[in-house]
């Protein structure tokens, strides 16, 4: 069953910065696909939006901004260590930190789960892929793929609900 979601204060607002955040998203996923890269001004820009997509889902509120601050201080703490060990790229942490801010803990479950998943199939077929190489080259991981389904698959209902409010 899914959360139940407020009725948003200007929903026409949080469809807009949602959409805006997907297609910066997309452009992070084919960035990292193309080049191992995604862009820190990808991943300023989906955490710029996410100020207005709160004013237009809680209206001008600045206490609807304490949760996701704390996503964001959580993410960091998790993620800065894991990108020291170099288990992980400095853009993926930069855009997972960015998706925090977008929070409310709702579907963060769904994001996460969905993010490992997609980085897992990724690697798998990598794997694979690498097993046919002539050079012993290995691939690594474009994580921002994964973050990018990860997210889809959380704000999917979220853009959902947005648009029926419309009504």
């Amino acid at each position: 069953m899914e959360p139940l979601i407020p009725p948003p204060a200007s929903a026409e607002l949080a469809i807009v910065t949602l959409s805006l955040a997907a297609l910066a998203l997309v452009a992070a996923g084919y960035s990292d696909l193309r080049w191992r890269r995604i862009p820190n001004g990808l991943c300023l820009f989906v955490a710029l939006l996410a100020l207005p997509y709160w004013i237009g889902r809680a209206g001008w509120r600045p206490e609807a901004l304490l949760q996701p601050l704390l996503f964001l201080l959580a993410s960091v703490v998790v993620l800065v260590p894991l990108w020291l060990a170099r288990l992980i790229g400095g853009g993926d942490v930069k855009l997972l930190a960015g998706l925090m801010l977008w929070q409310d803990g709702h579907r963060l479950d769904v994001m996460l789960a969905g993010t490992v998943l997609a980085g897992g199939a990724i690697g798998v077929a990598l794997w694979a892929l690498d097993g046919l190489r002539a050079d012993g080259r290995r691939s690594s991981v474009p994580y921002g793929v994964a973050i990018m389904a990860g997210a889809f698959l959380a704000f999917f209902p979220l853009f959902r609900s947005l648009l029926l409010s419309l009504d």
